[in-house]
């Protein structure tokens, strides 16, 4: 975990489907789009949705007893952080801390006895 550029962070997610039990004799995967669309996609307040891909790759297992390949779909997606959300949720409430830290320091401790 990378905390240098915190506010500023980049996430790449790959998430990959594909049959274990079905080799590319049995299956082929197709795409119907070039592009992957998001019809129900809801933006967030605290990541932004830069990119979206897709792909489909043959992968050969050594030890598998067919020496057909099996096909994986990629999808790789690329989010960034909102900064001003994660400032918001961070740097404001301890400044708001820090600030009544300081301010306490301050405060005559006379005024607050109370003389019965």
């Amino acid at each position: 975990m990378y905390l240098f550029s915190f506010y500023l962070d980049e996430q790449t997610c790959d998430m990959i489907f594909g049959s274990w039990s079905h080799t590319s004799s049995l299956i082929h995967y197709q795409f119907w789009e070039n592009k992957p669309e998001l019809p129900q996609y809801i933006p967030n307040n605290e990541w932004k949705l830069l990119a979206v891909t897709q792909s489909i790759k043959t992968v050969e297992y050594p030890n598998w007893v067919e020496q057909d390949p099996f096909f994986e779909i990629n999808f790789t997606i690329l989010i960034v952080r909102k900064p001003l959300q994660a400032i918001y949720n961070t740097v404001v409430p301890a400044l708001m801390l820090t600030t009544l830290t300081l301010v306490s320091f301050f405060v005559c401790i006379r005024f607050s006895i109370i003389y019965i």
